[in-house]
């Protein structure tokens, strides 16, 4: 698919992290259903993305007056069914759980158009096992945002075990026409690259520590105003 062609998407989640991805995509000129459980949960998550443009107005990223036009590209609904039934890109935030999104993703294999991509938000579970129940897993893949979503531009895009370069490069280009900066994991792994990094620096940080190298206080400094800076 070309990603200029991609208007209609869905965004499975209502939490603060669907929030600000679907305002990722209304702020980007897309249609955007927003899925979740029930209507309170759905109209927190507008509230949410009220707020979040609120703060680009007050700090002058985002004119007075666009607040309207870009809420009004937002369609709520508690049927997955109908959201997917027209989608191009389906995007989901949901619970960390492997059951759960297994399900959430055969049924959008089933619901969604052929060509539409399936995207999950999950950075600690294997795309390819919350690919295993879909019929088309080479449309699966993996798009891990990063809180707050709308603010931090850094999008990690990553492989399944069959997903398709095809829909690697395709989300590659979507996400770049919608603002953000994109980076490719080329292998399904848990934790994709920056929370694998995350980690390899807090191990060397405890080892620092317990070996007298340095104090807990010099360590954060050095992190704070070296690679935080």
């Amino acid at each position: 698919m070309d990603a200029d062609k991609i208007q209609r998407t869905a965004v499975i989640g209502s939490g603060a992290m669907g929030a600000g991805l679907v305002q990722i995509l209304a702020q980007a000129g897309r249609h955007v259903y927003l899925v979740g459980r029930s209507d309170a949960s759905m109209l927190r998550c507008l509230q949410r993305v009220r707020d979040g443009l609120e703060v680009q107005v007050r700090n002058g990223l985002l004119a007075e007056g666009e607040q309207g036009p870009i809420l009004g590209r937002i369609e709520t609904t508690t049927s997955l069914e109908r959201a997917a039934a027209e989608v191009q890109f389906a995007l989901e935030a949901v619970v960390e759980d492997l059951a759960v999104k297994q399900q959430i993703f055969a049924d959008l294999d089933r619901f969604a158009p052929r060509e539409a991509l399936l995207a999950t938000n999950t950075s600690g579970l294997s795309v390819g096992d919350i690919a295993e129940r879909t019929d088309h897993p080479e449309r699966v893949l993996g798009c891990h945002f990063f809180y707050p979503p709308a603010v931090v531009p850094l999008v990690e895009v990553g492989y399944g075990r069959k997903t398709s370069d095809e829909a690697i490069e395709t989300a590659v280009a979507f996400w770049r026409r919608c603002g953000k900066e994109p980076v490719v994991c080329r292998k399904d792994m848990k934790g994709f690259l920056v929370s694998r990094l995350q980690s390899a620096l807090t191990r060397e940080a405890i080892s620092l520590v317990a070996n007298g190298v340095a104090g807990p206080a010099d360590v954060d400094r050095a992190i704070r105003l070296g690679f935080g800076l």
